[in-house]
């Protein structure tokens, strides 16, 4: 379904909308923008594939051609409602890039937009005096604090990305220092003060496998090294490379390059 321009009163070219349940479930997409406040309830909000659980105080911005739908979570004691604030981008000069595509909602803080939203709502039912120039007041507020909103919920997510990124650097740096030794997942989160779980959450994160598959992937392209350039019996290879059990070598060794240390010794010196 799609929602077209002639819905609006060209002397106005802004719409708002008392919704809830179900008036909103069928996808439908349209050529204005759309905020839309979640007032009461719960329920799932998808936009363009991507679906949010959503509850009183959670705010969204619909661009043009964005499908999406509403579906109610609670029940009638506590019924899903939002406020529609729909207009043309000619309503308001705002520059609508600041958006991002990917990202379409942020939590606000309740008390302020739902005064905000409800005294739209009143205005354009009652249409007073300088009604418009009240409503374009307040969408533009809307739309700066909005655009503020997700532009720190942006500059959150870098900073976890970096915080990740310093993490692996460490266990990496880690690692690599004290292969040879005794290391393990213990040791590893030790040295860095963060949980196993964390560290695991940041090699698959980046590294597509955990700690200690990397430790071993590393070892393992040690003890290649020194097979090529030294002539050490095989178990002191393992053994130098922070293997000490010469079975697990030569099983980790096989399983992962699809031969023997030794086969690979005289394949490739």
């Amino acid at each position: 379904m799609k929602y077209y321009k002639t819905i609006f009163d060209p002397s106005e070219n802004i719409i708002m909308l008392q919704s809830k349940n179900n008036d909103g479930s069928q996808p439908h997409s349209h050529e204005f923008i759309e905020l839309v406040y979640v007032s009461s309830g719960k329920g799932i909000h998808n936009i363009k594939g991507r679906s949010y659980l959503v509850s009183a105080g959670d705010l969204f911005i619909i661009c043009t051609q964005d499908e999406h739908l509403l579906q109610p979570l609670s029940g009638e004691q506590a019924p899903f409602q939002w406020i529609n604030c729909i207009f043309l981008p000619e309503f308001i000069e705002f520059d609508f890039a600041v958006f991002p595509p990917e990202n379409k909602y942020v939590g606000t803080e309740g008390f302020e937009m739902n005064y905000m939203f409800q005294t739209m709502l009143q205005e354009f039912s009652e249409k007073n005096c300088g009604y418009l120039d009240i409503l374009r007041g307040y969408v533009q507020i809307i739309l700066i604090k909005l655009s503020r909103l997700l532009q720190e919920k942006a500059t959150e997510e870098r900073y976890s990305d970096r915080k990740m990124h310093n993490y692996l650097k460490r266990a990496v740096e880690y690692i690599h220092q004290n292969y040879q030794n005794n290391v393990s997942l213990k040791s590893l989160t030790a040295s860095l003060s963060v949980s196993p779980s964390y560290i695991g959450k940041v090699f698959k994160e980046f590294k597509g496998m955990s700690p200690i598959t990397y430790l071993n992937k590393y070892r393992l392209e040690q003890s290649c090294k020194l097979l090529l350039e030294t002539s050490f019996p095989i178990h002191q290879v393992a053994e130098a490379s922070g293997i000490k059990d010469p079975k697990f070598y030569f099983s980790l060794f096989k399983r992962t390059f699809g031969m023997t240390p030794g086969e690979f010794r005289s394949k490739y010196r």
